[in-house]
């Protein structure tokens, strides 16, 4: 648990902090009525914030939607709308670029919202053949579309890449 399990720019998280940090936004994700399959747009950069949001979403249950920033807003809509989001996770400085009053806003840098939540591992429900996340594709032959993925689907990806690359527990 206190390895490190992620690290971007100079800022490092060990394995037993991305975890309680996950599990206490996923909490909040539940109480903000997230469940198994519930759609959750992610409007993050890569960053520390991203990897927990995205955890966050797969302990509650839900299957997460990146949705990249530098998306123009009309962009950002469709796929807001065509999830059927009733919340989303982003940055306090994204905030006012987004589409609020469609739902609610997490700002995922503002950890006042969920630190003071349960950091324990969470129960859910779910089975491989339930949403894990959704990518939407370019729009180049008319409107993007989302394509889903299973989590046995990226259960076998991951699995797939650890032998193809030869991955061990020392692989960074």
């Amino acid at each position: 648990p206190y390895n490190t399990a992620i690290v971007y720019e100079e800022t490092s998280l060990s394995y037993q902090v991305l975890n309680k940090r996950a599990n206490q936004l996923a909490r909040l994700l539940i109480k903000s009525g997230v469940k198994v399959e519930t759609m959750v747009p992610l409007c993050l950069d890569r960053s520390l914030e991203m990897i927990i949001a995205i955890l966050a979403v797969l302990k509650a249950g839900g299957a997460y939607v990146p949705i990249d920033p530098e998306l123009p807003i009309n962009r950002k809509e469709h796929i807001i709308k065509d999830t059927n989001a009733r919340l989303i996770l982003t940055y306090s400085a994204l905030e006012d670029e987004l589409p609020s009053s469609l739902m609610r806003v997490i700002c995922v840098d503002e950890m006042k919202d969920y630190a003071q939540l349960q950091s324990s591992n969470l129960d859910t429900n779910m089975t491989s053949r339930n949403l894990a996340y959704v990518i939407y594709t370019s729009g180049s032959t008319g409107v993007p579309k989302g394509v889903m993925v299973e989590h046995r689907g990226l259960v076998n990806l991951s699995r797939l890449q650890t032998v193809y690359f030869g991955s061990n527990e020392k692989t960074r």
